[in-house]
């Protein structure tokens, strides 16, 4: 089964090296059909979310994730729960 779960890049503030990935985790969702969906119908408050817990950051992209795909990322990043 794959799970997609919503990754949001924020955007690379000079003299940065590295970007913040925001990573929520619940809710996921069954299919990519399913998660972009919801990441359409909810863009605002992602992207509210995302900056509320980066305060000095704004919002790069949004993607749907398999979660697979982000199971060796840093420990750095931060993973959430989405409550909107």
């Amino acid at each position: 089964m794959n799970i997609f779960v919503i990754v949001v890049v924020m955007a690379l503030t000079a003299p940065a090296r590295f970007t913040d990935l925001y990573i929520i985790e619940d809710p996921s969702f069954e299919g990519k059909t399913a998660c972009v969906d919801f990441v359409m119908q909810n863009y605002g408050s992602i992207k509210a979310k995302a900056e509320s817990e980066f305060p000095n950051n704004t919002t790069d992209e949004i993607y749907c994730v398999n979660k697979k795909n982000i199971q060796g990322l840093s420990q750095n990043v931060m993973m959430d729960r989405l409550e909107i």
